[in-house]
């Protein structure tokens, strides 16, 4: 889910390629350089241009806030192929 006000979700002094790496260097434990690297070819998937990623939130338009929030919650590898730990009841 991504929502409206994507600004009150950034830290308005970080920039937005930091926000973005520091869950990788939390979960998937590589170095600072290597997470920014990694953040910013995310922010390039979402549509955010390499001369943008490293910006403050404020000088970015609302459409590019939001799509910063995309891959911000979920960086790491996932560990399983599977989003749900068991199948639907119905199934």
């Amino acid at each position: 889910m991504v929502f409206q006000g994507a600004l009150h979700s950034l830290n308005p002094v970080q920039r937005v390629d930091r926000q973005v790496a520091e869950p990788i260097v939390l979960h998937a434990r590589v170095s600072a350089a290597q997470a920014r690297s990694r953040a910013r070819a995310l922010l390039g998937q979402v549509g955010i241009p390499e001369s943008r990623a490293g910006d403050y939130p404020h000088p970015l338009s609302g459409g590019q806030r939001q799509r910063v929030m995309i891959p911000w919650p979920s960086p790491a590898t996932p560990r399983s192929s599977s989003p749900t730990s068991r199948p639907p009841p119905w199934m």
